[in-house]
């Protein structure tokens, strides 16, 4: 009854979190000798439903793309290349921030990134994003923390995962 009510007013997750942590205080309740039987033993968790992530359409990414690419500062020639790294390449968010300058080959056209459980493996970019990147490198030789490995520079360093979200949240504003 406390999942069903739980369902009617609460998402599937949070539903799904609190049978969880009563399974496990159920748990420790028998392994410390308090009851003999769990009353979840028998139970189900609530179903999770898949909810696939909203994605931007064609024209809202040129959109987005387009308020990178009319900014010709630094920051904008960066989220440029962000973006059309993230769009060309589908990396993961940890993927492209990790990324050193060590792991691009313009030439190749190729990114080396670090996945998941310290994955290597190399990304194809195509000649646009290869453009792209080259301006954002030429550009990034001026700043004054361009001696960092890291690709991506920041205001203060390294662009690091909050830079990144401010990024998208503002671009996503602009367009």
């Amino acid at each position: 009854a406390f999942i069903t009510a739980l369902l009617e007013r609460w998402k599937p997750t949070t539903a799904h979190n609190r049978y969880r942590a009563l399974r496990s205080f159920f748990r420790w309740l028998v392994d410390e000798g308090e009851i003999r039987t769990s009353p979840m033993d028998r139970m189900k968790p609530p179903r999770l439903p898949e909810t696939p992530p909203p994605v931007l359409r064609e024209a809202e990414l040129k959109r987005l793309l387009a308020a990178c690419s009319a900014d010709k500062t630094f920051a904008g020639r960066r989220d440029e290349a962000i973006l059309t790294a993230f769009i060309d390449t589908g990396c993961r968010r940890g993927e492209l921030l990790g990324l050193t300058l060590d792991d691009v080959d313009l030439d190749a056209g190729t990114l080396r990134v670090v996945g998941k459980g310290s994955r290597t493996r190399l990304v194809a970019i195509g000649p646009s994003t290869v453009r792209i990147l080259d301006r954002y490198l030429r550009a990034r030789t001026k700043q004054r923390d361009a001696s960092i490995a890291a690709l991506w520079l920041g205001k203060k360093g390294p662009l690091h995962e909050s830079g990144l979200a401010e990024l998208v949240r503002d671009r996503g504003r602009q367009a």
